[in-house]
């Protein structure tokens, strides 16, 4: 706790996966990568605790190039 609050940290990041047809319909490659190359990517995001490290929320999702949020 942080003056009474739960205090949360924020990280993400973004992971390559296998070159499968499944990765690819649900994850497609971003529109920077040429037909055909490179692999799936997906961004994650997690909430952690500060008090204690846990891990509280997470969230996955296609990774669609530099600045899109």
């Amino acid at each position: 706790m942080w003056h009474g609050r739960r205090v949360l940290l924020t990280d993400g990041s973004t992971l390559s996966m296998p070159d499968t047809h499944e990765n690819q319909a649900q994850f497609p490659q971003p529109k920077s990568q040429k037909e055909g190359l490179g692999f799936p990517q997906l961004r994650i995001l997690v909430l952690i605790s500060l008090g204690s490290g846990a891990v509280i929320d997470s969230a996955v999702s296609p990774c669609k190039g530099k600045g899109t949020g």
